[in-house]
C-alpha cells in the first residue's frame, strides 16, 4: 500500500469514527436511548432496552477504538453488520430517503458501510 492511500485510510477511519462515536453519543446526550430500547422491544429483538444500551455504548466505545486504530478490522466489520441489520429491520421499508424527507437513511449507511469494510479490509491484522 502506498504512503498516500494509507493516509486517506486514515483519514476516512477518523472520520467514520467520528461519526459513529457522535451517533451513540447524541443518542444520550438526546436522552433517546430509552425510545430506541422500546423501539428494539416492538420490532422482536430480545431484551430491548439491554441491547439499545449495548449498541449505544458499542458506537461510542467501538467507535473510539477504531478512530485510535485499534481493533479496526473486526470493529470495522461489525459496524457494518449492525448498520446493514438497521437497514433490513428499520429503513429498507421505506426505500431511498428522497421519496420523503425524513423517512430513511438508506444512503447515508451505505456509504458508511462501505467505508467501514473499507477500512477494516485494508488491515492486514486483526489488531
Amino acid at each position: 500500500m502506498t504512503i498516500q492511500s494509507t493516509k486517506a485510510l486514515t483519514i476516512l477511519r477518523v472520520v467514520i469514527g467520528a461519526i459513529i462515536i457522535f451517533h451513540g453519543a447524541m443518542r444520550i446526550y438526546s436522552n433517546t436511548v430509552v425510545a430506541f430500547g422500546e423501539v428494539l422491544t416492538l420490532s422482536g429483538i430480545p431484551q430491548g432496552m439491554i441491547t439499545a444500551w449495548g449498541l449505544t455504548a458499542f458506537e461510542i466505545i467501538g467507535g473510539l477504538a477504531f478512530l485510535l486504530g485499534k481493533f479496526v478490522k473486526p470493529i470495522g466489520l461489525l459496524l457494518a453488520l449492525y448498520l446493514i441489520a438497521e437497514i433490513y429491520l428499520f429503513q429498507f421499508m421505506n426505500r431511498w430517503s428522497v421519496e420523503g424527507f425524513g423517512k430513511s437513511e438508506i444512503e447515508y449507511n451505505l456509504l458508511l458501510i462501505t467505508s467501514f469494510f473499507a477500512v477494516a479490509l485494508s488491515q492486514s491484522k486483526w489488531k
